[in-house]
């Protein structure tokens, strides 16, 4: 019995200790962006996590978001390899609202390029932002 216990909770401190590639933090520190490599290395299948802090408690708000994608000519959603990830940067920006309690907004977000190549050699980055609000991420394919 004792075994198995000890199997179980090595099993679990096992899943807990997946180290995340790059963390992105919204201006409030209440959202956090995880990137995590599906095989645990630089090279392989890559996915988000979204946790936020509520009431002084983390909380798991989106536990999985798998990244990739396939385009006519090239895949992208498998075999990417991590190249590097840029410095964090603070993104304010300003508009205009056609309806709504007030015609001009701003927007505050923490943002991160993260890069990838695929086996091709071919380039990617994922743009991801974390606002006090919520979360975004896109695909960029910088030599297009």
């Amino acid at each position: 019995m004792k075994r198995k216990v000890l199997a179980g909770l090595f099993f679990l401190f096992t899943l807990a200790a997946l180290p995340q590639k790059v963390t992105v933090v919204s201006p409030n520190q209440k959202i956090s962006i995880a990137l995590y490599n599906q095989q645990n290395k630089d090279i392989g299948e890559w996915y988000i996590k979204v946790n936020f802090i509520s009431n002084g408690n983390n909380c798991e708000a989106i536990p999985r978001i798998n990244l990739g994608l396939s385009r006519s000519d090239q895949d992208f959603s498998k075999d990417l390899k991590f190249l590097k990830a840029g410095k964090p940067l603070q993104v304010t920006e300003q508009y205009s609202a056609l309806h709504g309690k007030r015609s001009q907004c701003n927007n505050l977000a923490n943002e991160t390029v993260i890069s990838f190549e695929n086996p091709g050699k071919s380039k990617l980055n994922l743009i991801i932002r974390a606002y006090n609000d919520g979360i975004a991420f896109r695909y960029e394919f910088p030599e297009k």
